[in-house]
């Protein structure tokens, strides 16, 4: 099985905010999130622990396991929102507005200036999950970002990739595939606090 888990809550000021790769930390509730699914998956032994190298998703594995023995991988990053990051919806729909649109009207293709589009975070991800799902066998934890468990949730199970947004997933949650399965299989969607 391989565990699709979503960090923990980070501060975005109150807003909604273009967040993307910027490196921050968990917020108290979302170290509390990190706390309640080391409760939940402490039955479960993990073969393998993988994680996007950023401070929320190492925070979080480091709560989950005791550990800080995960494998590292920068693909597993959010996507590079370029310009944007740091910068919150309002902002960006006021400021910005022309490339506000052009991103509403082509979720998936288009590139916040000096950006990544969900295509080319799509290019980066799949080939780092692939590797990962097709190596290892057993019980798999991927820590890593909305971003990226959407596309491979989409990738995995055919979903049109402009559909991506449809796939709910707050802070904290998780996506569970059994990749033995053929065709692989999701499990469960779940989220806890």
């Amino acid at each position: 099985m391989i565990y699709l888990l979503r960090h923990g809550e980070i501060d975005s000021g109150g807003k909604k905010r273009f967040t993307g790769q910027l490196d921050l930390s968990l917020t108290e509730k979302g170290r509390l999130q990190a706390e309640s699914w080391k409760k939940e998956l402490s039955c479960i032994k993990f073969d393998y622990v993988y994680s996007s190298d950023l401070t929320r998703c190492v925070e979080t594995v480091r709560i989950i396991t005791g550990s800080e023995n995960s494998v590292l991988i920068k693909e597993l990053r959010e996507i590079y929102l370029g310009e944007w990051e740091g910068l919150s919806f309002d902002e960006v729909k006021a400021e910005r507005k022309q490339q506000w649109e052009e991103r509403g009207q082509n979720i998936t293709g288009y590139r916040p200036p000096a950006g990544e589009s969900f295509n080319d975070l799509k290019k980066r991800v799949i080939p780092a999950f692939s590797k990962i799902a097709e190596e290892n066998k057993g019980n798999i934890l991927i820590v890593t970002h909305a971003g990226v468990i959407r596309t491979i949730i989409c990738h995995l199970l055919e979903i049109p990739f402009r559909r991506l947004f449809s796939l709910g997933l707050g802070y904290s949650g998780m996506y569970i595939v059994d990749n033995n399965a053929d065709p692989v299989q999701l499990i469960a969607a779940n989220k806890l606090i």
